[in-house]
């Protein structure tokens, strides 16, 4: 969460991520958390399984070997 809070994981699901591209990633074991507000995904586990992030520009490239898996504008939300 980004700081010392806990919110309790309501179950266990396979989500599919879809990128702009029309192309899908199908995430297995994904955390239900409805308190969350946001989606998130780990950095750390894409690389885990073999899987490659670039950010360029206002671009997000995902790739997994020499296959293209996803590319999508990045956007990031900043609120204080």
């Amino acid at each position: 969460m980004g700081n010392t809070c806990t919110i309790k994981v309501k179950g266990i699901e396979q989500v599919n991520l879809v990128f702009t591209s029309s192309k899908t990633l199908t995430l297995n074991d994904v955390f239900y958390a409805p308190k969350v507000r946001k989606n998130l995904v780990s950095d750390f586990l894409l690389n885990r399984f073999g899987f490659k992030q670039v950010y360029e520009a206002n671009n997000f490239i995902l790739s997994k070997g020499s296959v293209l898996v996803g590319r999508d504008m990045l956007v990031v939300i900043c609120s204080n």
